[in-house]
């Protein structure tokens, strides 16, 4: 499945940007030149009359392929963004990893075609065939199954990165409503799976829950914000007092991949967007727009690092900071985040938010005193 393929390499890649350890350098690049070889450009056919014929019988990587023989067993698979995060991911540290130039075109040659195909007459944005992601199903030649997971991660995707769609405040609801309208547990704020395993789960209703938070972050616009609470709600219950998290509400096994990584994770991403949700007794980094590394909270200060230096981080703290330090330079705190090399503080009800931005050319290691 080449979707798994860009999953895995995205993984590698991350992996290395925090450890370090160049082997999973050459994983995740082994992953992208597998994918950019094979990827196929799918054109619009043209039509005669006002009409234009849609094509959903193939999409840039296929859904399965015998990894042998190349051979194609099912030809459509709507989802391309786990392929393209690791492309560009790869394309944006090029000068880091030292890629090379016909490496580097490649890459952006198959995202610039894949991107585009997305937003095509036949693409998934357009069509909503939004098909092909779970392996335990059969095959799907009439392309009659849906899937939630993949427009809600392009909606959380788009929200995370409108410059790569001018669009995004028109599609990144659409999608929203699209997987509430089709996936909806009747009587529940819960979201199934997909058509042909139509159950509700604990993963994907925490997943719904975490892209109208990050949307209600950009926008502001509080349907998001309940929709985001009463979804999560409904999730945390598939957590018992053991630790064990059930699939979901009807279904009491329990999947490592669903229960933990891809349930845990939502949760994360909910209490990054509203960070009064997290803990007011307690010190956390809520997110940063670079991967960390290390850090450590001691009783006076809380010490991290990161991969990029210009990243942008945020806290959840008991109290106002007395000063951000990164490298030996002390950064100034303004009322907004417009100046880089600055903090700035947000004072809630209890302890409140620490925003801070660093400079492109400052140190990895930064260092927050909390007294």
């Amino acid at each position: 499945e080449p979707d798994k393929v860009g999953e895995m390499g995205f993984a590698y890649l991350s992996f290395c940007e925090i450890s370090g350890d160049e082997k999973y350098l050459d994983a995740a690049i082994h992953c992208a030149d597998a994918l950019a070889k094979n990827v196929r450009e799918i054109k619009t056919e043209e039509s005669k009359d006002e009409n234009y014929k849609i094509l959903t019988d193939r999409s840039p990587w296929p859904f399965r392929v015998n990894a042998q023989s190349g051979e194609v067993i099912d030809e459509y698979c709507s989802n391309i963004l786990e392929p393209i995060k690791l492309l560009r991911e790869i394309i944006r540290i090029k000068d880091k990893i030292h890629l090379s130039e016909s490496k580097n075109y490649l890459y952006e040659k198959s995202v610039k075609s894949t991107w585009n195909w997305l937003f095509d007459k036949n693409g998934p944005l357009r069509t909503f065939v939004w098909n092909g992601y779970f392996e335990d199903v059969e095959q799907d030649l009439s392309l009659a199954n849906r899937v939630q997971i993949t427009p809600i991660e392009l909606s959380k995707y788009l929200s995370k990165n409108p410059e790569f769609d001018k669009d995004s405040n028109i599609h990144v609801p659409a999608l929203l409503y699209y997987a509430l309208s089709a996936f909806k547990t009747e009587g529940m704020d819960a979201m199934n799976e997909q058509l042909w395993c139509f159950k509700p789960m604990g993963s994907h209703t925490a997943r719904y829950a975490s892209a109208c938070a990050i949307w209600f972050e950009k926008t502001g616009d509080e349907w998001f914000k309940d929709q985001a609470f009463r979804f999560l709600n409904t999730a945390s219950y598939m957590t018992y007092d053991n630790g064990v998290v059930a699939t979901g509400p009807t279904y009491q096994g329990t999947w490592f991949s669903d229960g933990y990584s891809d349930y845990i994770r939502h949760f994360l991403d909910v209490l990054a967007a509203i960070p009064e949700w997290a803990p007011a007794n307690e010190d956390h980094l809520l997110k940063s727009s670079s991967i960390v590394q290390s850090i450590s909270y001691e009783n006076e200060k809380i010490s991290y690092t990161t991969f990029d230096k210009n990243s942008i981080d945020t806290f959840r703290l008991v109290t106002k900071p007395a000063k951000v330090v990164v490298g030996d330079t002390e950064l100034n705190e303004v009322s907004t985040l417009e100046q880089e090399g600055s903090w700035s503080w947000k004072k809630l009800k209890n302890g409140g938010v620490l925003t801070v931005r660093h400079l492109e050319d400052t140190s990895f290691d930064k260092t927050i005193f909390l007294k």
